[in-house]
């Protein structure tokens, strides 16, 4: 009985350090799937920046000016966090509405409290 407490213990921990590594990835995905529906209010909350309209505006001009409005799908490619742990590079592949394909396409992230977001005024680290 205490091998199987201990196995049900480890593999809780297991999925919880791979949850918590693979967020950036995870919220970088979801805001890419939102660029590509065109849902632009929604992909700017996962760039966790104040809900009043001016704010909004700026980070929606800014996603749009880096990223366009013609992303058919996206594909990513791997992650990288920086030595600080606090800024990550998740690089995609996009595939636009006229079938070019953009390679490795850099998402910048921040976290903050915890949390990873997608940083739309950053063009370098």
């Amino acid at each position: 009985m205490k091998n199987l407490s201990f196995a049900a213990c480890l593999f809780a921990l297991i999925i919880l350090c791979t949850s918590c590594i693979n967020s950036s990835k995870r919220v970088a995905d979801r805001f890419l799937t939102c660029m590509e529906k065109q849902d632009y209010e929604h992909a700017s909350v996962y760039c966790g920046l104040s809900k009043d309209q001016s704010s909004q505006e700026m980070a929606i001009n800014a996603m749009l000016e880096y990223y366009g409005s013609n992303i058919r799908s996206h594909e990513i490619v791997r992650d990288s966090m920086l030595t600080d742990r606090e800024h990550a590079i998740v690089i995609v592949n996009l595939t636009r509405n006229n079938d070019i394909r953009e390679l490795d396409v850099l998402v910048f992230m921040d976290r903050r409290d915890g949390k990873w977001y997608v940083n739309p005024f950053i063009r370098e680290y």
